[in-house]
This record gives structure tokens, C-alpha cells and sequence, in this order.
């Protein structure tokens, strides 16, 4: 079954890769793909209804994320997410630099990524985004490439026309492209982007670590 899983998901990731992410039963497909993962990751027994698994080694209260996923408020629940990474980190400082990303836990990574998996129905979610990235050339390692990482941005529509685009003209709902949130979790350090007249300051080699800790932390779905 996962074989199968397996080779369907990278059959419908080429074929977004060929329309540039603009092919619908693609990402349908793709989409779910992703929820059949997440419930395959289930236990047997019956669950209680609303009932998610919020587990946290850093004593994290993921609920308010939950809350903002489950209203599809994407944008809110992005800043959420790094706020929450800074805190499970312990990154006093608002950075998460290699260092704090390496040592990252395990379990509130899993947990962010199944919330944000499961609550856009397989659509975002650093699992998604991560198989994603492999697909467009990346390596589960540390090393960067530019040429990889500006490929990434244009599939999941962080960029345009070659160019980075900022904060506020990003896609804040469901059409948004597959694997177009979280955001800021690949930023180092905080950037006031609420207002909407900030750019990111895209660090392109924040995802090869981010992903070198997906698979480490055996992050698949």
C-alpha cells in the first residue's frame, strides 16, 4: 500500500511540476494522498470527535494553533506556527539557527505538521512541502542549492516572474498552490510582517535544515 502511495504521489508531482502547479486533479490527488497518510498514522480505535493528538516535549499549548487551522485563518495560524517554534526551541532571542533547529523536538515538530496536514485537508504542512522540495532536486542534507531552492519557491508560488514575492501577496486561502504554507518557519529570526509592508527575507537554507529535521524525526505523511 505505501509502495503504491508512494509512486501515485510522485506520478501527480510531476505532472504539477508540467503545468507549473496549475493542474487541479493534481493537486486534488495529491491532497489526498496526504489525508490517507495521516489516517493510516492513526490508531485502530475509535477517536473522540475534535480530538487531535497536541502532544509537546517543550510543554507547548498547540491548541490556539488548532483553533486558527480548523477556521482556515492560514495567515494567523503561519505567525502562530513560528511563535510557537521559537517557544518549543527555546529561542530567547527569536532565532532559529541551525544550532536550535537541530535540536529541535521531535514530537512538536510532528505535532505542527499533522495540525496543518490535517487541516487543510493534506494542502500545507512541512510533510507536503518537504516532498515538494525533494521532487524539485533537494537533498535531506544541509547543503544548499539556489537553483533548487528558487525551483521549490516558484512550485509552491512564494515567487514570480523570478522574483521573491512579499508577505501580504501571498495566497491567504484555499486556492493558495499545494504547499504554500507555513511560511515563516523558514525564516531565521523574526520579521514584523503583520502589517503586510515587510518582505520575508527569504533564507534559502533554512529548508534543507528544516527538511534534514523531517527526516530525521521520521516526518513522512
Amino acid at each position: 500500500m505505501d509502495a503504491n502511495l508512494d509512486l501515485a504521489e510522485k506520478i501527480w508531482i510531476q505532472v504539477l511540476a508540467t503545468t507549473q502547479g496549475r493542474d487541479m486533479e493534481a493537486i486534488n490527488a495529491l491532497q489526498q494522498i496526504a489525508v490517507t497518510r495521516v489516517e493510516k498514522q492513526r490508531p485502530n480505535q475509535p477517536a473522540k470527535p475534535d480530538e487531535d493528538d497536541l502532544s509537546s516535549e517543550a510543554d507547548i499549548d498547540y491548541k490556539p494553533l488548532r483553533d486558527l487551522l480548523k477556521a482556515q485563518r492560514w495567515g494567523e495560524a503561519d505567525l502562530a506556527t513560528l511563535g510557537m517554534m521559537f517557544m518549543a526551541a527555546n529561542c530567547e532571542e527569536g532565532c532559529l539557527d541551525e544550532e536550535s533547529l537541530r535540536h529541535f523536538p521531535c514530537t512538536d515538530l510532528q505535532t505542527i505538521n499533522r495540525l496543518w496536514v490535517k487541516y487543510s485537508n493534506g494542502q500545507f504542512g512541512f510533510s507536503v512541502q518537504k516532498r515538494i522540495y525533494l521532487t524539485c532536486g533537494g537533498k535531506p542534507d544541509y547543503r544548499h542549492d539556489e537553483r533548487v531552492w528558487e525551483k521549490f519557491g516558484n512550485y509552491v508560488g512564494w515567487r514570480n516572474k523570478n522574483t521573491w514575492l512579499y508577505y501580504r501577496d501571498l495566497i491567504f486561502s484555499n486556492e493558495a498552490p499545494l504547499g504554500h504554507f507555513p511560511v515563516l518557519a523558514y525564516l531565521t529570526v523574526w520579521y514584523a510582517v503583520e502589517s503586510g509592508d515587510e518582505a520575508i527575507g527569504w533564507v534559502p537554507t533554512h529548508i534543507a535544515l528544516l527538511v534534514q529535521k523531517l527526516v530525521r524525526c521520521n516526518i513522512s505523511y
